[in-house]
């Protein structure tokens, strides 16, 4: 097997291969929608657009706290598309963690979920001067002055010269930083750990491998996506084999989110 340059090449020979067909699920409303690689791909483009408006550079890290979600994969590769790193933040950190995760990786832009994680980052944000910008997915119940909307994002992106987002994926290298992993910091503060592409393609690639993963098969992704190992398991390999992903709504409504989705492969670590 091949192994790719990015999971962003990656992503893009995906969507010209597999076109409309499902890659990632969510349940909205009480039924499963689907995401088409063509869609997928579409919203990875305009993302990354979206966050060179708003002065995104090449090497900077985009924070993200949330609950697993499209939302949360495709702001990670966006970032990477962008030339920059994603960098995810346990939803059960406190707000000193937080502080220091979002400091020590000096990101000027982060995305939140919710106004859970919104007022857990403003409670610090006074004490994070390059942190510019926020972003949140489900917008908040009362207007946040200089917060943006993922979907206002999305837009923005929407609107740019798709030549700049083009010129950032080409000059991404294997050996190019492409994720910072943070430990859960239990024995003083977070470590970032530094993750190339090529770390990556190359993980996903022996992953398939020795599991013999094709096409057909189907992943729930329900563990913290800011754990290499979740990345991996709904992210990275199901991107090498053209695996559709469905996210559980909340780790506690596993069991019957089990049911509908019926996964034919199912990653789990003891808790």
């Amino acid at each position: 097997m091949k192994i790719p340059r990015s999971m962003v090449h990656q992503l893009h020979q995906q969507s010209e291969l597999l076109e409309d067909r499902p890659a990632l699920w969510t349940r909205r409303a009480g039924a499963w929608l689907p995401t088409s690689w063509r869609d997928y791909a579409r919203k990875v483009r305009h993302f990354a657009l979206g966050l060179i408006e708003l002065g995104f550079p090449p090497g900077a890290a985009l924070v993200v706290i949330g609950f697993n979600r499209e939302e949360w994969v495709i702001a990670d590769l966006a970032a990477m598309a962008a030339g920059g790193v994603p960098v995810g933040i346990y939803t059960t950190s406190s707000p000193e963690q937080v502080e220091y995760i979002v400091g020590h990786c000096e990101a000027p832009i982060a995305l939140v979920e919710n106004d859970t994680y919104l007022e857990r980052l403003a409670s610090v944000r006074a004490r994070l001067p390059k942190l510019k910008e926020v972003i949140v997915i489900e917008p908040p119940q009362r207007p946040r002055p200089g917060v943006l909307t993922f979907e206002e994002v999305l837009r923005l992106g929407e609107a740019a010269d798709e030549a700049t987002y083009y010129q950032r994926v080409n000059a991404l290298e294997p050996e190019g930083l492409a994720t910072l992993i943070y430990t859960s910091g239990t024995t003083g503060h977070p470590k970032g750990v530094m993750l190339s592409h090529r770390n990556l393609t190359w993980t996903a690639t022996q992953l398939s491998t020795c599991a013999q993963l094709t096409s057909q098969e189907e992943v729930l992704s329900y563990l913290p996506l800011s754990h290499i190992a979740e990345q991996t398991a709904s992210i990275h390999a199901p991107l090498i084999n053209g695996i559709q992903v469905s996210f559980a709504e909340s780790f506690e409504k596993l069991p019957e989110t089990l049911r509908p989705v019926r996964p034919t492969i199912f990653f789990g670590v003891p808790r």
